[in-house]
């Protein structure tokens, strides 16, 4: 694993990502145990991890030829993905969050890593070469 970086959403539960060659892995601390669903976008049933309760929940994120396939994206030194955090097992509400994970891989050993907050709702990704964009 190579960088952590944490942001914290408007709910006040503390995130961070680890990258790897192989992939990342997506963390969430709750304050109360956390009971829902978080996945990569568009892999809802495939690649997921189901909230039973802990304060501590996190996903694991297969790399672009990884297994199970999750959505990553990689583009040259750049590896990508969405993840989305929903606070019912089966239902989407205005509380969920999106947060787009970046990891850019500068040799060896090193990598810059971002997640930035997209929100909730409908949004439509463009990709591109090298970077992800989003509209809503």
């Amino acid at each position: 694993m190579l960088e952590t970086e944490k942001r914290s959403c408007s709910y006040g539960c503390p995130v961070s990502q680890v990258c790897s060659e192989d992939g990342m892995e997506f963390t969430l601390r709750t304050p109360e145990g956390f009971i829902g669903r978080i996945y990569t976008y568009g892999y809802y049933d495939r690649c997921f991890f189901r909230g039973n309760g802990g304060t501590v929940n996190v996903l694991r994120i297969s790399g672009p030829q990884g297994y199970p396939e999750c959505g990553t994206q990689r583009y040259g030194d750049t590896m990508t993905n969405i993840v989305v955090v929903q606070f019912s097992d089966y239902v989407q509400t205005g509380r969920d969050k999106r947060f787009n994970l970046t990891c850019l891989f500068r040799g060896p050993g090193e990598a810059v890593v971002t997640s930035g907050y997209i929100g909730a709702g409908y949004a439509r990704s463009y990709r591109s070469k090298d970077r992800l964009l989003h509209r809503k």
